[in-house]
């Protein structure tokens, strides 16, 4: 096991030093400047792509040109240029640089479909020499870890993908209105019907009082796409509700379950007929309007759906437009097949991968060392020493204020995507690095605990039962993507036509994967799983990389 040594990266005299320099980078407004500023020139440069979010405040500048892109530039030992890329459409994005010989030298996405996709198409390059010959960091982390070689590793014996081992962590957790359950007095819905009665009371029995008929049930946007494309299965929670993911287990072995399509259609439908839903949910793609809704207290359940963490700052807006507003984390009700964990983030991510096209792979792995260094987690996760924060008295990192991190550190997130947070131990969660004495911090330590209690419940199935998938030959990512996008726009049309029976949707459904080449997906995961299973990354084994 590889030992990580604590160190802080800076000292106070040179903080303040680099403060200062900080401060006069950004005395004008960065955002105004037409493009970043040069780059050192004795340092070799690479391109690296990032989301693209529109989170970073106005007076920080922008995704690609802000503090912590300096820094990283002042830090690492090659000069980047970041590219951004929007996360709604990232993947769509991504395809069109590849296309036109643009793309950045280190393609990052959550996507583990699409970075399966790129190995398929040879886009990207194997890592395995440049990793032994070029990198400290990231070969201690796969030393130390040897299970994420294995999962990293493809059929043809090489790894392609940047590995993230962030232990097991939440991403869609369930947050109600626990005022309005108080206003109306119902009892957490612990069930798919209690679910949708209280959606119902929340959109019809006025749970805030104004005597208008301005909120809503539950959000049913800004989830991601219908479907997985990978997969072809529900990633909405509510879809998990009913573990209609596409694939489940059964006698041992990976079917397509399209009783669970079925199931819950019916209850999906019946939520937009009844008026719980957003009726335009379908142009509310990334969920922004949700998300306002459920900030300018209209909106009664909330799925945050890129970890626990994503409630933070989400509360923070709620209790300054709300000052009453109260809330809490809850399970995913038990639906009609069971009760199951939410989607979580696995505790190893495949996020990156090396472009084929790339000058320099040996500088693209270079800075991909530097960047899963403590050294740079620590800056890009918490700051400065002294500045955005201290060594509180559990040995974690604890934020100096809140407005401090809301305005220079909540969106760094994406900079640091490689890094392995794991290393960070106990301290490995925002809640360690918040003020108990802070009613909004005590608050958000409450539902963090919580978030996790329930949505990485030990007792529980996850909705999905496998983590990863093999990569598809081409010529059935071909099949998957047409099919996908049948089945997604047959589903979207089944949930808001109410002359479309789901009877009919799931007949069609099943047709349009047929005249896809579905099946031979279908039969090609079949055998992966019966033949591969020493690969298989069980979501139950999840625990076991905390």
């Amino acid at each position: 096991m590889v030992i990580w040594k604590r160190f802080r990266v800076l000292t106070a005299a040179s903080s303040l030093m680099i403060f200062s320099m900080l401060l006069t980078l950004t005395s004008c407004n960065p955002a105004a400047e037409s493009s970043a500023p040069p780059l050192a020139a004795e340092k070799p440069q690479i391109t690296v792509g990032i989301y693209d979010r529109g989170s970073v405040p106005t007076a920080e500048g922008t995704v690609d040109n802000n503090r912590w892109t300096r820094w990283i530039n002042e830090h690492s030992p090659v000069n980047v240029k970041f590219v951004p890329i929007s996360r709604g459409d990232s993947v769509q994005k991504y395809k069109m640089l590849l296309a036109s010989g643009k793309a950045p030298d280190l393609i990052l996405d959550y996507e583990w479909s699409f970075l399966n996709e790129l190995i398929a198409n040879q886009q990207v390059l194997p890592i395995d020499d440049l990793v032994d010959r070029y990198s400290k960091d990231y070969k201690q982390l796969l030393d130390a870890y040897p299970s994420v070689r294995k999962l990293a590793t493809e059929e043809d014996g090489n790894m392609y993908l940047i590995a993230q081992i962030t232990g097991i962590k939440t991403n869609h957790s369930l947050l109600i209105r626990s005022d309005w359950l108080d206003a109306l007095h119902l009892e957490q819905p612990r069930t798919a019907e209690e679910l949708y009665e209280v959606s119902k009371a929340f959109t019809y029995q006025d749970p805030d009082g104004n005597g208008i008929k301005d909120t809503l049930g539950i959000n049913f946007a800004g989830l991601g796409s219908l479907l997985n494309g990978q997969t072809a299965g529900g990633i909405r929670p509510i879809d998990m509700m009913f573990q209609n993911v596409g694939y489940i287990l059964e006698d041992g072995k990976v079917i397509r379950a399209w009783d669970r399509v079925k199931a819950a259609l019916d209850y999906e439908k019946q939520l937009f007929e009844d008026g719980l839903i957003d009726h335009n949910f379908l142009a509310d793609s990334s969920g922004e309007k949700a998300k306002l809704d459920f900030v300018n207290g209209k909106l009664g359940i909330f799925w945050v759906s890129s970890g626990i963490e994503d409630a933070y700052p989400i509360i923070q807006s709620l209790i300054d437009k709300v000052p009453s507003a109260k809330v809490k984390a809850m399970p995913l009700p038990e639906g009609p097949f069971g009760q199951f964990n939410p989607f979580a983030k696995a505790p190893v991510q495949l996020v990156g991968a090396i472009n084929k096209q790339a000058e320099s792979p040996r500088d693209v792995m270079k800075f991909i060392d530097f960047i899963v260094s403590e050294e740079a987690l620590t800056a890009l996760r918490f700051g400065i020493e002294g500045e955005h924060y201290f060594i509180n008295k559990e040995g974690c990192y604890q934020y100096t204020s809140r407005e401090k991190y809301n305005r220079e550190m909540a969106w760094t997130l994406d900079l640091y995507m490689p890094a392995s947070r794991i290393i960070l131990g106990k301290c490995n969660s925002l809640a360690a690095s918040l003020n108990p004495e802070d009613p909004i911090d005590k608050d958000y330590i409450m539902i963090e605990k919580q978030g996790e209690k329930f949505s990485l419940n030990p007792a529980l199935q996850f909705a999905y039962p496998i983590g990863n998938w093999p990569t598809l030959p081409q010529t059935l990512q071909l099949s998957i993507n047409d099919g996908t996008k049948a089945l997604t726009d047959i589903y979207n049309k089944a949930i808001v036509n109410p002359s479309y029976s789901v009877e009919q949707a799931v007949a069609d459904a099943r047709n349009a994967w047929e005249q896809s080449g579905g099946l031979a997906v279908d039969e090609y995961y079949g055998k992966w799983f019966t033949e591969k299973k020493d690969r298989v990354l069980f979501t139950k084994d999840y625990y076991s990389i905390r």
